[in-house]
């Protein structure tokens, strides 16, 4: 299992208060998704593991996309969709048949594959963003307003109430790109502590999709930042931290290799 979380800003009183204000002033106010994921790959034996996992992926420069759940088959379609996008031939793609597809691909050809959940952000020219939910095998698509969780609910569930009350303040905010650090470190900090979870851990993934597009940052706390005390705690992923799985096991494209048999995620 995983964790992976998304954000849509503003949300809950802070977004209520803004539509409010925008309806009187017919004024516009930023918009943003904010992507938060662990970085562990769970195998079928519990005491097996690694804390090298890309969770949260770059589609385009206005889309983001993670996943909780089996690895070979959600990062075989992020990559088959990414490779849609990007392609200049396709004026259009539909993003759930081109998921719908390639899970099954992984149903017919492989002995045991796990469901496969997603979060998928989308910034529109108008300023606007779309936080999406969706699910194997049919991947219907549900629009979220403000928060979701996937992956391990009861990890989720500790994250969420440990956070809801001090996130809900509309006071902690100042209407700028800097309430999106304030919120995701609230966050990290509640998943950096859930040591109780075996299937959720290591480096915390951090992305952001807005106006600007698609951007990231390392964070790291100490409780003395002089250096006399205490040292620099890293507590999201660098660039050379993490890898995909199909790195990992040199899989080739269509991620069905005699080795990746055996290398499924129990469930991520």
């Amino acid at each position: 299992m995983t964790l992976a979380i998304a954000v849509k800003y503003p949300f809950g009183d802070l977004a209520n208060a803004l539509t409010s204000v925008a309806r009187l002033r017919n004024v516009q106010y930023r918009q943003a998704i904010i992507f938060i994921t662990d970085s562990r790959w769970s195998y079928d034996n519990p005491e097996r593991f690694e804390d090298i996992g890309a969770k949260v992926f770059t589609v385009d420069n206005s889309t983001v996309m993670a996943y909780a759940g089996d690895v070979l088959a959600a990062e075989n379609c992020i990559e088959t969709l990414t490779n849609k996008v990007a392609n200049p031939r396709n004026k259009r793609v539909d993003i759930i048949s081109v998921l719908k597809r390639t899970y099954k691909h992984h149903l017919k050809n492989r002995p045991v594959v796990m469901p496969v959940l997603f979060l998928l952000g989308k910034y529109l020219r108008t300023g606007e963003v779309k936080l999406f939910f969706l699910k194997s095998p049919d991947f219907v698509h549900q629009e979220i307003q403000g928060i979701k969780g996937i992956g391990n609910n009861n990890a989720w569930n500790d994250v969420i109430n440990k956070v809801a009350p001090v996130i809900n303040d509309v006071s902690k905010y100042s209407l700028s790109e800097k309430d999106y650090m304030t919120i995701a470190v609230h966050f990290m900090s509640a998943m950096y502590g859930l040591v109780e979870y075996k299937d959720v851990g290591g480096p915390i993934q951090y992305r952001i999709l807005d106006s600007n597009g698609v951007s990231t940052s390392e964070v790291s706390f100490t409780s003395d930042p002089t250096g006399k005390t205490d040292d620099w705690h890293q507590v999201t992923a660098g660039a050379n931290d993490i890898t995909t799985l199909k790195k990992r096991w040199n899989l080739n494209p269509d991620y069905l290799t005699e080795k990746a048999f055996g290398l499924h995620s129990h469930c991520d």
